[in-house]
């Protein structure tokens, strides 16, 4: 994890709707990776690395 990662719960359940999505659970914690996605969205991984 570099220094601008960090970590986050999720509090929603979220099924993604395109390649380009991740699907996670509630309670799920994801390493976003940057916050800069746009639209109010962020760029994150799951424990998994996806």
């Amino acid at each position: 994890m570099s220094n601008s990662e960090f970590k986050a719960r999720a509090l929603y359940e979220f099924a993604a709707e395109g390649p380009n999505e991740l699907s996670f659970n509630a309670n799920d914690i994801l390493t976003i990776t940057s916050n800069t996605a746009g639209h109010g969205w962020w760029y994150a991984k799951s424990a998994s690395g996806k």
